[in-house]
Formats: structure tokens, C-alpha cells, sequence
């Protein structure tokens, strides 16, 4: 089941503080379904919420440095960040085991032709 990204959420000002959460909370929701899509194997998914996930950490690595956002405010968006990260580094890892698990069976593929077209040519040399 193809999911696709929700609009980029942007912040009306450098003080409007529920603005910031709600881009802090579309970053962790889209780390979420990047790593449901990794889970699942569906890799249209996990690049499309890929590409999703950092236009969202772009715009807020460009305006959360310039926000004016009250104390409790700026706690609740770092705890949003630090799960957004743990979730994106999870997808990262299964990802990664999957390139792996691939590029293993691409050299495994190759590594038998090149064994069977040696084993062919000893056998001709020797008819």
C-alpha cells in the first residue's frame, strides 16, 4: 500500500511556537512511517518519505535556530528531534542491511558465473 507524504508544514513566524511543534511532529510522524516502510520491504515508500523527511529537516534546521520559542516549547521540540532521529537511524540500519543483503547476492551471482565459465573452460582445454 503506496502512502504518500503529507505538505510540508511551515511555522507563520519565528514565534509561533505551535507552528514549530507541528513541523517537530510531521519530522517524528514521517521518520515513523519512513521506518514502517523499510520494515515492510516497500522501497518507493521509504525514498518518497525519505525525500519527505528532509525538506521537513531542512526548513527546520533553516528556522529553528531564529525561533523565539518559550522554554517548554523548545523541550518538547527537541524531544520530537531526538525520536525523529532514533526512528530515521533505525530505518537507516534496515535499509542499509538490505543494500548489503543485495549487493551479497549480486557478488554471490557473479562469483558462481565466474567459477562455472572457469570450470567450462577446463573442461574444454581437456577434451
Amino acid at each position: 500500500m503506496k502512502t504518500s507524504p503529507s505538505p510540508l508544514p511551515t511555522p507563520d513566524s519565528a514565534r509561533d511556537a505551535a507552528g514549530w511543534l507541528r513541523c517537530c511532529a510531521a519530522l517524528a510522524s514521517t521518520a515513523s512511517q519512513l521506518l514502517k516502510a523499510a520494515q515492510a520491504g516497500r522501497w518507493s515508500d521509504f525514498i518518497a518519505h525519505g525525500q519527505h523527511y528532509a525538506g521537513l529537516g531542512e526548513t527546520l534546521r533553516a528556522g529553528i535556530t531564529l525561533a523565539e520559542l518559550p522554554e517548554p516549547t523548545q523541550a518538547r521540540c527537541a524531544a520530537l528531534l531526538q525520536e525523529a532521529l532514533a526512528l530515521e537511524l533505525a530505518a537507516r540500519q534496515i535499509s542499509g542491511k538490505e543494500r548489503d543483503s543485495r549487493l551479497a547476492a549480486v557478488h554471490s551471482t557473479r562469483h558462481s558465473q565466474r567459477l562455472h565459465r572457469s570450470y567450462g573452460a577446463l573442461q574444454a582445454e581437456f577434451k
